[in-house]
């Protein structure tokens, strides 16, 4: 589903999180599956903002992929999701209540400043979470392990960093 950006139609949503001007059905497409080659590259990258509001994601690919491509991010912090979405990181923390939702993402949505800023942090931040990088942790964490019993949970923190 891709919703229309802030410039062609804004939803304003009054203080009890209802919509006061209805999105009407021509700033919404579903649009099905997308190739990775390119398409779904290109539908974040037309979003204003990438709002996510599931609480079963157990990774959270889907906002470290839009993290890459600038797109800031609004989303709940559960399961693999809280570990993604950190403060000055290109991604913004939403209470898990509609109204404290929808308060967090119409503020964003009229802070054009403050999206800037979290589209420049989002790209370095989702680099660190590379396959390559993560790799490397890995290998440094399994190294310190065999390091033997002597080795404390601090060296394997350290390790990791």
């Amino acid at each position: 589903m891709i919703g229309a950006s802030s410039r062609a139609a804004t939803a304003r949503h009054s203080a009890g999180g209802t919509v006061s001007r209805p999105i009407g059905a021509d700033a919404v497409q579903f649009v099905g599956y997308l190739r990775r080659d390119g398409e779904l590259q290109d539908c974040y990258a037309a979003g204003d903002l990438f709002v996510f509001a599931s609480r079963t994601e157990t990774q959270g690919l889907v906002l470290l992929e839009a993290l890459a491509l600038g797109v800031p991010v609004v989303a709940l912090a559960v399961l693999g999701t809280r570990e993604i979405v950190l403060p000055g990181r290109g991604a913004c923390v939403a209470p898990d209540d509609p109204a404290g939702f929808a308060a967090v993402v119409s503020s964003l949505m009229h802070d054009p400043d403050a999206r800037a800023r979290m589209a420049r942090a989002g790209p370095a931040f989702a680099a660190e979470w590379d396959t390559d990088v993560t790799a490397r942790g890995l290998i440094a964490v399994y190294e310190a392990l065999a390091r033997g019993p002597d080795s404390s949970p601090a060296d394997v923190v350290a390790a990791r960093a």
